[in-house]
């Protein structure tokens, strides 16, 4: 006991003394005491580390403590493991998955009704009786790697290329990936084609994932083929099943041994030319010099020379910059596949097309190869059969090499586009909307500048317009410089699109630029209004005033200039003009509309704006220069609820007559305006040309005297 710190299993008798502090027994009393110590229950099923398959009702078995009381009971506790946890850290710091005690017997049957174990996971497991507590043990849930294969057949005539099939009796709906690597010394993967619902999720040159997007893959599937470097090596593959999160759930993987180059074959008695246009393809397809951010491009036609028997092409995908590749026909009668990199069967005669650019971004001489699988008996050592392009950047010549890039957004990696263009405004609430759009000179510095002269493109009822005037000549980009425009979008309903040309002397693309100007509008009540001017009439898509200055030019004193401004109406919703009103109210510039507001502008859901028209009239007394500020009122969602236009005008003298014949002007004119006491008496003091005139008449929109 001394040794142990307990005492072990028997019959005690205990006996309690009293003693006197002089050592005299004073009294006791003896008492029997039984003492069963248990040894701990022993974990029997499922085992530690043991793979269970999913979805199978699981027994859990263990041997029960000893010696066994007569009342003995049972708990069970299982948790889940979590990352790097041991089972017996998950025990202590996990909260339970499932607990079940008072249980009488050393066996238990995982109820249907409790959680289901999650496949991929791991869960400990551990029963106490009593005090005595029994080890964790470890369980996870996986699928018998039995139970499902990836069968590779090879392909009659393609060397090293197999035909990957499903096979086995496999049933779960989650298994829906898999992951072929290759080790050891392994071939390189040179294509991978897949068949419908199926896809490649991710590819590198020793290794594919290959997901089933249509369910789970089922016995007799046939996922597409694969091909392999002809290395005359036989390698080993391991074959990974998963969901297409990525998990593996196999045990063990698969694994595979892949003879290269094939055993030979028969019937393979079938010809494949190689050709660049019309030309056979005798050495590398060399795209010569091409100068820096230019292509070339060069066609690669497959065709099937043989007098009998089909041949199967499947090219690489080509992805390899400076090189890029795109499918472009085929000729005779239809063949199976897809462009433009799936596998394409050619019967005698049969072509398939392929254009390959050459697009340098670097000085200096570019190398890539690219593969074509193929089953043809005169390239059957070189299968897949490679094509060598080739190819040197240069410097940018001078005119050509001039180049107008242009981007939508203030990032010039975002959206970068160098031959054409569409700024897309997408669908948009009734409202104004703004898009940068920039146009950058990438040439080489020895090059000198581009000029661009972009089209007029205002307003009226036009949804689109850009800020600012063109001036006369153009715009000058020296290299590396860039020029930006304010594209803006008044939406109405339904689509509207207009095409924005601009005129460059760069010359590497098409003269105009043109810019597909797109968006849509779409009902979000909105009170929506914009203003144009004009010096005397209103004309559609003219003067689009954007909160900016306009300028009523030059005149003299006593000379008035009026200038007609119209509102348009753009919402689904009506637009509440309140007032108009100028300040400072001395300024020469006054409202000559009657009456004045408020005007309510009417909701025109045709695609077509409503407008109101009013007329400001600019009369200086005083040479100089003159300003105030028109403000408008309004109700619009895309405007300033005060909406201020900055008027301007110069006046560079005085009205000079012809003569005076003394009378006074206040006596004679009539004025045929709502303000012409204003007028008359600012100009009393004017004359008339001939004593003979009796009354005239002032007419303020044409700006004349005329007999009454």
């Amino acid at each position: 006991m001394a040794r142990t710190g307990s005492a072990g299993t028997g019959e005690y008798t205990v006996c309690i003394y009293a003693k006197s502090t002089a050592g005299g027994q004073l009294a006791q009393a003896c008492m029997r005491h039984s003492i069963v110590v248990l040894s701990p229950p022993t974990l029997v099923s499922p085992s530690d580390g043991e793979k269970l398959p999913p979805g199978r009702q699981t027994t859990f078995t263990w041997l029960p403590a000893t010696p066994t009381p007569g009342n003995a009971s049972y708990d069970i506790r299982i948790v889940e493991v979590m990352g790097a946890q041991t089972p017996v850290e998950a025990m202590k710091k996990n909260n339970p998955f499932y607990h079940k005690d008072g249980l009488n017997s050393t066996m238990h049957v995982y109820p249907a009704s409790a959680r289901p174990f999650v496949l991929g996971n791991t869960y400990a497991w551990q029963v106490t009786c009593g005090s005595a507590q029994s080890e964790a043990m470890a369980f996870k849930i996986l699928v018998d790697g039995t139970t499902i294969t990836l069968d590779l057949t090879p392909l009659p005539c393609m060397g090293c290329c197999f035909e990957m099939k499903i096979g086995g009796n496999f049933t779960s709906p989650i298994m829906d990936a898999f992951h072929l690597s290759c080790t050891g010394a392994p071939p390189t993967i040179l294509s991978v084609t897949t068949t419908a619902n199926t896809t490649i999720v991710a590819q590198q040159p020793n290794s594919v994932i290959i997901k089933h997007s249509g369910g789970p893959f089922v016995s007799g599937f046939v996922v597409g083929t694969i091909c392999f470097q002809n290395s005359g090596m036989i390698s080993g593959a391991v074959v990974a099943w998963s969901t297409n999160g990525g998990t593996t759930f196999m045990n063990p993987p698969d694994i595979y041994s892949i003879p290269c180059p094939l055993p030979p074959q028969s019937n393979c008695a079938i010809q494949m030319g190689v050709f660049e246009d019309q030309n056979p393809l005798a050495g590398p397809l060399d795209f010569g010099t091409v100068p820096v951010n230019s292509s070339s491009s060069k066609l690669v036609t497959l065709k099937n020379t043989g007098t009998s028997g089909e041949l199967i092409v499947s090219p690489l995908a080509l992805s390899l910059p400076p090189f890029t590749c795109a499918f472009v026909s085929t000729s005779g009668t239809v063949m199976t596949g897809n462009a433009p990199y799936t596998a394409y069967t050619l019967l005698p005669n049969q072509i398939v097309t392929y254009s390959v650019t050459f697009n340098p971004t670097t000085v200096g001489a570019h190398t890539k190869t690219w593969y074509v699988a193929q089953n043809s008996a005169n390239y059957a050592a070189q299968n897949p059969f490679p094509i060598q392009l080739t190819g040197s950047g240069t410097s940018p010549a001078c005119p050509s090499g001039k180049i107008v890039r242009t981007y939508v957004g203030s990032v010039a990696a975002a959206n970068d586009i160098t031959n054409s263009l569409v700024c897309d405004f997408g669908t948009q609430t009734i409202g104004s909307y703004v898009k940068t759009v920039i146009i950058k000179n990438t040439s080489a510095a020895s090059c000198g500048p581009i000029t661009i002269t972009p089209a007029a493109l205002s307003g009226g009822q036009s949804p689109f317009s850009t800020t600012g005037t063109t001036p006369s000549g153009g715009w000058t980009i020296a290299p590396g410089g860039t020029k930006e425009f304010l594209v803006h979008y008044d939406c109405i309903l339904g689509p509207n699109t207009q095409t924005w040309a601009i005129s460059h002397t760069a010359g590497n693309i098409m003269t105009p630029y043109e810019i597909v100007l797109q968006g849509t509008g779409i009902s979000g009540q909105t009170h929506t209004m914009k203003v144009t001017g004009d010096a005397t009439t209103m004309a559609a898509g003219v003067n689009y005033v954007h909160n900016s200055s306009y300028d009523f030019g030059n005149t003299t004193t006593a000379v008035p200039k009026n200038k007609i401004f119209k509102i348009w109406s753009y919402g689904d919703a009506s637009l509440l003009i309140e007032t108009i009103t100028i300040t400072p109210v001395t300024s020469p510039f006054t409202l000559l509309t009657t009456p004045p507001p408020p005007w309510t502008l009417a909701v025109n859901l045709s695609g077509q704006p409503t407008g109101k028209a009013f007329t400001i009239r600019y009369l200086p007394t005083a040479t100089g220069s003159h300003a105030a500020q028109l403000n408008i009122s309004n109700n619009s969602t895309n405007n300033p609820t005060s909406y201020v236009i900055n008027l301007t005008g110069e006046c560079t003298g005085e009205r000079q007559d012809e003569g005076d014949t003394g009378r006074n002007l206040y006596d004679k004119l009539t004025y045929k305006g709502s303000q012409h006491d204003t007028y008359i008496s600012q100009h009393a003091h004017r004359r008339f040309l001939h004593e003979n005139v009796q009354d005239m008449e002032y007419d303020d929109v044409t700006n004349s005297v005329t007999d009454r």
